[in-house]
Parts: structure tokens; sequence; C-alpha cells
């Protein structure tokens, strides 16, 4: 359970900056997008490092 939480949160604050940025930026949905790419980046590195943690 754990490591779905380690991606899901990543990749919802990747959203909400990314949204946060479009409406500040008026650059709607590039830093959307970038932010999922990025949370999903990032969620699958922690649930990497994770895995490797909890396995040991």
């Amino acid at each position: 359970m754990a490591l779905s939480i380690q991606l899901v949160f990543s990749v919802i604050i990747g959203v909400l900056l990314g949204q946060w940025l479009d409406r500040v930026l008026h650059t709607a949905p590039l830093f959307t997008v970038l932010g999922v790419l990025l949370g999903i980046g990032a969620g699958m590195y922690g649930v990497y490092h994770l895995a490797r943690v909890l396995l040991k």
C-alpha cells in the first residue's frame, strides 16, 4: 500500500504544481503535462527506492 501511495501523491503534487504554474503564467496545459510527467518519474523513483528498502 505504501508503494501505491508514494506513486499517487507524487503525481498529484506534480499536477497541482503544474496547474498552478499554468494559471500564473497563462501557459495551459504546458506545465500541467510536465507536472504529470515529472510526478510519474518521481513516483516511480520513490517506489523503486522504497521497494529496495523494504526487500532488504
